[in-house]
This record gives C-alpha cells, sequence and structure tokens, in this order.
C-alpha cells in the first residue's frame, strides 16, 4: 500500500542517517538498474549510498558495482571514469568477485584506465576461464562462466596471446 511504502521509506532513510550498513546497501540497490517500486532509478544516490558503506566496512560485491557505475559513467551521463573504474574492480577482485576480474581483464585489453596490456588480460581470463570450466563440469552453476567464455572465445578469434584460431573461437561462443 501506499502507506506502508512511506512507512518503509521513513524507516530505511532513518537508518541509512545512522549508516547502518544493511540499509545502505537496501538503498543502494533499490536505485540501482530500474529501480524497484519505492525509489526510481538513481545512479548518485546508489553511488553516494555504496561510497558510504565502503567506508564502515569492507565490501567486494559493493565496489564491483561501483567499478560498474564508472565504468559506464552512470553519474555522468555515459561519460567513463575509467581510473575509478579500475580502483573499484580491483577491490572487488582481490575480494573474490569474477566480474570484477573479467572487468578488469577487459581494461587492460583496451587499456581503459591503465596502460594497455592485452597479455595481462589473457592470463586473466584464461585463469577464470579454467577456474569456472571446473566447477561448471562438476555440474556447479557459475554464473559468469558464459561471459568468460565469450571473452575467451575473442581473444582467440583475434589471436591475443595466440594464432587466431575462427574454429576453436566459435566453440568458446557456444559455450
Amino acid at each position: 500500500s501506499k502507506e506502508m511504502k512511506k512507512a518503509w521509506v521513513k524507516a530505511l532513510e532513518h537508518l541509512c542517517t545512522l549508516k547502518i550498513p544493511e540499509a545502505l546497501e537496501i538503498k543502494a540497490y533499490a536505485c540501482y538498474g530500474p529501480g524497484n517500486g519505492v525509489y526510481k532509478q538513481d545512479y548518485d544516490t546508489c553511488r553516494d549510498c555504496l561510497l558510504e558503506l565502503l567506508k564502515i566496512q569492507a565490501d567486494p560485491s559493493a565496489a564491483n558495482t561501483l567499478g560498474y557505475i564508472y565504468y559506464y559513467g552512470r553519474c555522468t551521463q555515459g561519460k567513463p571514469e575509467y581510473a575509478k573504474a579500475f580502483k573499484y574492480f580491483s577491490i572487488g577482485a582481490a575480494g573474490g568477485v569474477i566480474e570484477s576480474r573479467y572487468k578488469l581483464a577487459d581494461m587492460f585489453l583496451n587499456g581503459y584506465g591503465v596502460g594497455k596490456d592485452p597479455d595481462t588480460a589473457s592470463r586473466i581470463i584464461w585463469d577464470l576461464y579454467d577456474e569456472s570450466l571446473q566447477s561448471f563440469c562438476k555440474g556447479l552453476y557459475v554464473g559468469a562462466f558464459a561471459d568468460i567464455a565469450l571473452r575467451a572465445g575473442s581473444l582467440v578469434k583475434d589471436g591475443v596471446d595466440c594464432f587466431p584460431d575462427y574454429t576453436e573461437a566459435y566453440s568458446l561462443y557456444l559455450q
């Protein structure tokens, strides 16, 4: 109901002023993407809540989300902030977030916010591929496996750190 939403927002906003980590996280993700039934999409608010959350506690997932906000320029009308994205993806990667690791590879591959280094990008992707393939073959679904296989296929197609091989690239794309 309208009253329930209003009470929920009031309570959440109060908890955010008290810097309660769970409240900051809830509000951040309520504003991320398309928003939710209470909050509209607001990347600035999402960013601010996640930055505040990171002051309070280490949260690799929050750092990963900040990386995406900066990488895609969500708060700057689409203008990427690659240096900030690199910083937060690095924090996420250090905390074990797979998506942060492959986004760092993307950044090294293209020289976004860091010196262009296709060899480092290739090592990151192939390490991730080997790790996620083992899990996938054991029946453990790793949500990022398709993203990693796609990147591995592009490396093979483009001959990054190997000879180009369209058949092998196609095989990786199908994964």
